[in-house]
């Protein structure tokens, strides 16, 4: 009897967890696979695409793994849930697997009903949030800077002629704007991003998913380390060590040497018709809620 009970708990007990950590868009979420990857019992990619990368850049997951993982990549439109971490599974040797990225809250809740019960017992979800003001800003900044630009100006023509009517609308009928102006286009498919982003993350809070704070997770370790306890879950420690090497990795975006602005400075430094069109979408998706109730401060912005 006593074997059997033994046997039981080390079954149990070497289960694998798994998790997802869903985002519309990139919002320091190749810094957190990465924070994350520093940890020895964690396994955790990055995207569909991405290969994992490590705090000095470089990937070092054997080039067996890597081969496999990048397998699993090409096919991941195809995959299923629980065939993506299983596959992620079988090519890591780690009892914690995850990702950050790959998925939307909507596209991953429209699939989770066809993942096997014994899966979603060890699977934790979370989503990134950020600021919409700071996320709009940071859309833009990367949909046209001069590599990205080319890139997403297919994506940009499709949702602009096809699901920004309402906004396009709104504005032209209170603003003379150039929409031959591949900028100005820009900004209004930013802003349809950013209503889908919002749908998400109500979505993710009705359902009873973390919403993780970019903000929170990239300057304040005790948060990143309460993450990180989430995911790890209780078989699997986090050492102060541990989590000073995550949190001092890299810092956030490498690439920017200028200091950030704040949501107000942001939103003052915008155009016109460009603050009217954020209050558009932020009316119409009752943002200030969403977002309020998220510990964001919206009060720069009176008239909503």
């Amino acid at each position: 009897m006593m074997d059997h009970v033994k046997s039981l708990i080390a079954r149990y007990t070497q289960k694998k967890r798994y998790f997802i950590i869903a985002s519309h868009g990139q919002t320091a979420t190749l810094w957190l696979a990465s924070a994350l990857n520093q940890h020895q019992k964690i396994f955790c990619t990055h995207g569909y695409s991405y290969p994992v990368e490590s705090a000095d850049g470089r990937d070092h997951t054997p080039e067996q793994e890597q081969r496999r993982i990048q397998a699993t990549n090409d096919r991941f439109w195809d995959l299923s849930v629980h065939a993506y971490l299983k596959e992620l599974e079988e090519a890591a040797s780690k009892p914690v697997i995850g990702n950050v990225h790959a998925f939307t809250i909507g596209r991953l809740l429209d699939l989770l009903p066809a993942c096997p019960k014994e899966t979603r017992r060890h699977l934790t979800l979370m989503n990134m949030v950020r600021h919409p003001v700071s996320r709009t800003v940071s859309t833009y900044k990367c949909w046209t800077n001069e590599h990205d630009e080319t890139v997403i100006a297919p994506f940009v023509e499709k949702d602009f002629n096809t699901r920004c009517n309402h906004i396009i609308d709104y504005l032209t009928s209170r603003h003379a704007i150039d929409f031959n102006n591949n900028r100005n286009k820009n900004f209004v498919a930013c802003l349809l991003v950013m209503e889908d982003i919002t749908r998400d993350a109500r979505l993710a809070e009705k359902k009873k998913i973390h919403n993780i704070k970019y903000e929170d997770i990239t300057s304040d370790m005790d948060y990143l380390g309460k993450i990180t306890r989430q995911l790890l879950g209780w078989r699997h420690k986090l050492s102060a060590s541990e989590l000073e090497q995550m949190f001092s990795q890299n810092r956030i975006n490498r690439h920017n040497k200028q200091q950030a602005a704040t949501p107000d400075q942001y939103f003052e430094n915008w155009n016109d018709w460009q603050r009217d069109g954020f209050k558009f979408i932020a009316q119409r998706n009752d943002m200030k809620n969403v977002y309020s109730r998220q510990g964001y401060d919206f009060s720069f912005l009176n008239s909503l």
